[in-house]
């Protein structure tokens, strides 16, 4: 099967799969599997700007002007994950927008495969519509934060039907999942910076912890390079030093 071709099968089915309500266990690693054959450095024809397969799945833009790799002011740590707030107080309902940042990581970053982020208790809500790849503000998905050190053509988009918003966890927390596909482009090294950003309300007042799932039943939080082997961050406690990871709800 050409490449291009196994691709389209490949995302067509997924949307089927999801249709029939067998999204939760889906790690994020069937997109993998697929594009290591399809993107591949050399292989094959470059993937139609907006493949739409009319499951919510989308190829991004295979031109993005993007705004570079936007500093955040902290000295992030070596192969650590960070969740952080922008905003450390606010209301119920009313939302708060939360930045997802690595420390150069320990292996080459082609693929976030998933990326959990985890609410210590109940009452958490993904904001529909608020996802943004990189570094926050601008066009939701232009190359921006971390990924401009990939240069990548754009981005595999997952409509917000898709994406399994708030799932109670163990312990009692509430995890959302993500990932971030690139279209072509370098697998990342010796960067570091924002993968991704979202929004979350509140339904009850409290203090919530933000933290990282890495596994739950499947593999959660981790991410691979073009051969697809798979790293984990060596840290992802989320307790750093003068970096924001409760949020208090009024």
């Amino acid at each position: 099967m050409p490449h291009r071709d196994l691709l389209v099968f490949t995302i067509a089915l997924l949307a089927a799969l999801l249709a029939c309500g067998c999204r939760s266990d889906l790690d994020g690693r069937f997109s993998r599997m697929d594009q290591l054959d399809a993107m591949a450095p050399g292989a094959g024809a470059p993937v139609d700007a907006q493949l739409d397969m009319g499951g919510g799945l989308e190829a991004g833009p295979l031109q993005s002007e993007g705004n570079g790799q936007q500093p955040t002011g902290l000295e992030l740590e070596p192969d650590a994950l960070y969740a952080r707030p922008l905003s450390s107080t606010t209301s119920v309902g009313q939302p708060v927008r939360i930045v997802v940042e690595t420390g150069v990581p320990a292996g080459p970053l082609a693929f976030m495969n998933g990326c959990a982020v985890s609410f210590s208790g109940p009452g958490a809500d993904y904001v529909p519509g608020s996802f943004n790849v990189g570094a926050p503000g601008g066009e939701a998905w232009a190359v921006d934060g971390i990924w401009a050190a990939a240069a990548p053509q754009g981005f595999i988009q997952v409509d917000d039907l898709l994406l399994q918003w708030a799932v109670t966890a163990e312990g009692g927390l509430t995890r959302m999942d993500f990932n971030v596909t690139p279209i072509y482009g370098d697998a990342i090294t010796g960067a570091e910076g924002a993968l991704f950003s979202f929004e979350a309300t509140f339904n009850e007042p409290g203090i919530y912890r933000l933290g990282f799932v890495e596994f739950s039943d499947v593999k959660r939080t981790y991410y691979s390079d073009w051969d697809a082997k798979e790293y984990y961050w060596s840290d992802i406690s989320n307790n750093h030093t003068g970096v924001a990871n409760t949020i208090t709800v009024q």
